[in-house]
């Protein structure tokens, strides 16, 4: 977020204006497969958690790059709704 110059206080309260109620920064380093496998399994857990415990709709995205925001969503699906993949 720095790199990218986000200023995160900034970001939240624009959220809290658009009425998003739950924002979570969850940064994942690309360079260590150590920490890719498991803060991807810790992002499937928090989205199973807001979505069918806490019953939030939830949007993810991510700052920079293509592939951590749907690898998150894959995993989500793969452990807790049993989707296939190819």
């Amino acid at each position: 977020m720095q790199e990218l110059a986000i200023d995160w206080t900034r970001a939240q309260e624009l959220y809290a204006r658009n009425g998003i109620t739950t924002v979570m920064h969850f940064p994942i380093d690309d360079f260590s497969v150590q920490d890719k496998a498991e803060k991807y399994f810790q992002a499937a857990q928090y989205i199973n958690d807001m979505i069918n415990n806490q019953g939030l709709k939830v949007y993810i995205h991510a700052s920079s790059g293509i592939s951590r925001s749907p690898t998150a969503i894959l995993t989500y699906l793969c452990i807790y709704k049993r989707v296939n993949t190819w």
